[in-house]
């Protein structure tokens, strides 16, 4: 089931919307007639606000809750019990006339997150432990950018700063063997944090009937925990990490008659880990159930990649095809560690994040569409990565 309800006001200076959506599931079953965990509730209640301050500037604000009950999952071994999420933005944009500068674009937004996750339903024989997972999570963070018009050129340039952190604990109650009775608390995110503020710049240039742009992005990224376990800081006594990101691309798109034209692109960036792939503790947060181990000094992450495109428009058909690889240094990974031990007795085993020296991904998208007649239109679309 799925419903959503939209109100809205609007006048001369101002647009208030408001909004609201709920849906639910409900277990389903396999061809062999095996009960799939599959249920949920889910909804999101919040309101858009839109002030028009004058006649070049406009401010947006965004109030957004969000709650979760009850949902299934059949992979994990946990399910979720309980989601509260509050999510706010808010927009500032200035245009300017008769100037260089067009316009400059502020924003703040903000997230946070409240979530419980359990195993009390879980079909488990023999049920060896019962756990219940709380974790609270933040991200806020701003962005300003200004835009600047020349008579062949465009400049965007802007600064951002962004903190995100994580706290929680996972309780384990054992029903059996010679821990029965007992309740052991796991720090599961370690109160981690990560601070990221960047400078960046893009820069458009029509030269020798070419459409050039020009980026870069020179980010600070720092890491640390506030709360480390104390079998996590005796695998590594340092927890924090202070790196420097830098990226830059370049590409071209050349038009070649009225219906053909084609774009090469070259870049080549740093990523540092995120939260989870440096400070998750004894936890399964993948696509299988081993339990995932954190690495605070992780290696960023480096990508060189090149992109190769190509697109044929007429007025009813368009084709485009992109081919794109990537070398990948310091590839950020995980390998199956067998000298640890989970947490949890059915977990299979602990998955340690690590950095892999290289790895290559290659492939292509491609797409067709057209349009047809009485206002119908089609569109097919193929992607085949190979890594």
């Amino acid at each position: 089931m799925r419903s959503e309800g939209h109100l809205g006001f609007s006048g001369k200076r101002y647009d208030l919307g408001l909004f609201a959506s709920w849906s639910g599931g409900e277990d389903y079953r396999s061809g062999e007639d095996h009960v799939i965990p599959s249920g949920f509730q889910r909804g999101s209640f919040g309101s858009q606000l839109g002030l028009k301050l004058s006649e070049n500037q406009v401010l947006k604000l965004t109030l957004t809750r969000n709650i979760a009950r009850d949902a299934d999952f059949a992979a994990l071994p946990m399910d979720l019990r309980e989601d509260d999420t509050w999510l706010f933005n808010a927009d500032h944009e200035v245009l300017f006339s008769n100037r260089l500068l067009k316009s400059w674009n502020t924003s703040v937004y903000g997230s946070f997150v409240n979530h419980l996750m359990d195993n009390f339903e879980k079909v488990l024989n023999p049920r060896m432990v019962n756990a219940e997972t709380q974790a609270s999570t933040l991200n806020y963070g701003g962005r300003s950018e200004g835009s600047w018009r020349f008579e062949h050129s465009l400049l965007y340039t802007g600064i951002d700063f962004r903190i995100e952190g994580a706290e929680g604990s996972r309780e384990r109650e054992f029903l059996m063997g010679p821990m029965q009775g007992t309740i052991v608390s796991d720090n599961v995110w370690q109160d981690g944090q990560i601070t990221r503020a960047g400078l960046f710049s893009e820069y458009h240039l029509h030269s020798l009937g070419i459409n050039w742009v020009f980026s870069g992005r020179l980010e600070l990224n720092s890491s640390q925990i506030a709360d480390a376990d104390p079998d996590f800081a005796e695998l590594y006594p340092e927890t924090g990490a202070t790196q420097i990101n830098p990226g830059i691309s370049i590409g071209g798109t050349k038009q070649i008659g009225d219906n053909f034209s084609t774009g090469l692109w070259l870049g080549r960036a740093h990523r540092s880990g995120s939260l989870t792939e440096r400070f998750i503790n004894y936890f399964p947060v993948g696509q299988d159930p081993y339990e995932m181990l954190g690495n605070p000094i992780l290696d960023p992450e480096i990508n060189n990649q090149a992109d190769l495109n190509f697109q044929w428009k007429s007025e009813f058909t368009s084709l485009k095809l992109d081919l794109f690889t990537a070398y990948l240094q310091d590839f950020i990974s995980s390998s199956i560690d067998t000298s640890l031990s989970p947490r949890l007795p059915s977990s299979p085993g602990v998955r340690r994040y690590v950095n892999l020296d290289k790895a290559i991904k290659a492939g292509f998208e491609a797409s067709w569409g057209q349009r047809l007649f009485v206002g119908l239109t089609h569109q097919l679309s193929i992607a085949y990565t190979y890594g």
